[in-house]
């Protein structure tokens, strides 16, 4: 049984991810709550993957993101991705 978690990866999750690992970023894939866990210089950060913008969180995605009260991203593309990583390695 797989549960409220069950993930379905994303078709562009292994080009995101190797765009964060180019950046010096550790992933570490995971299936709950989000597909990543991701770190730089002593700081983590969650990172869900969404096949494009229009891609919709599940409920259980939704319902964790509504309650979480710490950082994490969403990453819809490989330019989203590059951006992002810019902005974690500028240290905000």
């Amino acid at each position: 049984m797989r549960g409220q978690w069950a993930n379905k990866r994303d078709a562009n999750e292994p080009e995101i991810f190797a765009i964060i690992r180019a950046h010096g970023i550790d992933v570490c894939p995971t299936d709950r709550p989000a597909d990543a866990v991701c770190g730089y210089k002593g700081r983590s950060y969650l990172v869900e993957v969404k096949n494009g913008p229009k891609a919709k969180l599940t409920k259980a995605q939704e319902a964790f993101l509504a309650s979480w009260r710490g950082q994490h991203v969403i990453l819809c593309s490989e330019a989203e991705a590059e951006a992002w990583c810019k902005l974690v390695r500028s240290g905000l």
